[in-house]
């Protein structure tokens, strides 16, 4: 069995009762599809749970657009306009880590030595943007060309990995499968797919994206944790899909 989580966004609790729950199930491998930190209050304490678990389950984890706005503050990569990170959740996620909030989290230097050297330890390894496994592609946000190779989507602002960590539209128009796999993603709740002209049956439970052959493009599991919604994790067994909502 393959788990899939994804769009933690500092809600602890829910990841708490997940991760619970999934060690009783005992998945070959869990991924974590991004976007642990921003939004939410307990972004370091997600962090803590996701490397602990680590420990006893084999788990791979991948860079979400969240996760790349605290990698560009970090490490000064400046790929990001000034203010945009401080928009999108920055604040929360800074005194997570910090205890402490300077009016700008992007211009204050005063952060940096109040991080212990573990999370940005990890946060330094967070450069995995696919990963793929049997018939599915895991992936933060999407593809955007389904004509060119997984390895090379990054044609459009590579610089900060749109292809697969930021993408929508063009994900949502794609009208069959990817070279004959399942991808499956967060970044885009379910509740807002209406913007894109889909309507799921139920906005806080994953959501299987079905071409008009009914063969199967896609599988949202970003449930809205942060929005007061659930978080989801889903579970992959011999072809047999299911999920875990918190």
């Amino acid at each position: 069995m393959i788990a899939a989580i994804s769009d933690i966004h500092g809600c602890s609790s829910k990841l708490y009762k997940i991760l619970n729950i999934l060690s009783k199930k005992k998945p070959q491998k869990t991924i974590f599809c991004g976007d642990y930190v921003d939004r939410g209050p307990n972004s370091k304490e997600v962090v803590d749970l996701m490397l602990d678990y680590s420990k006893s389950h084999n788990s791979i984890f991948l860079l979400g657009n969240h996760d790349d706005f605290f990698k560009n503050f970090v490490f000064k990569e400046n790929r990001y306009g000034a203010g945009v990170w401080d928009k999108q959740g920055g604040k929360e996620t800074i005194k997570s880590f910090t205890g402490k909030y300077f009016s700008n989290v992007e211009i204050s230097e005063k952060y940096l030595d109040l991080i212990d050297e573990k999370y940005l330890k990890f946060f330094k390894s967070l450069n995995k943007l696919y990963h793929v496994e049997n018939n599915h592609i895991f992936v933060h946000a999407g593809l955007r060309d389904f004509s060119l190779p997984i390895e090379k989507q990054n044609t459009y602002r590579p610089e900060v990995n749109y292809s697969y960590i930021w993408v929508r539209n063009e994900m949502f128009e794609q009208e069959n499968p990817y070279e004959n796999k399942v991808i499956v993603h967060g970044h885009t709740p379910v509740f807002i797919l209406s913007r894109y002209d889909i309507t799921p049956e139920k906005e806080d439970a994953p959501f299987f994206n079905y071409n008009k052959n009914n063969e199967l493009i896609s599988i949202d599991i970003d449930t809205g944790a942060c929005y007061g919604k659930k978080l989801s994790c889903l579970l992959i067994d011999n072809g047999e899909y299911d999920y875990i909502s918190i």
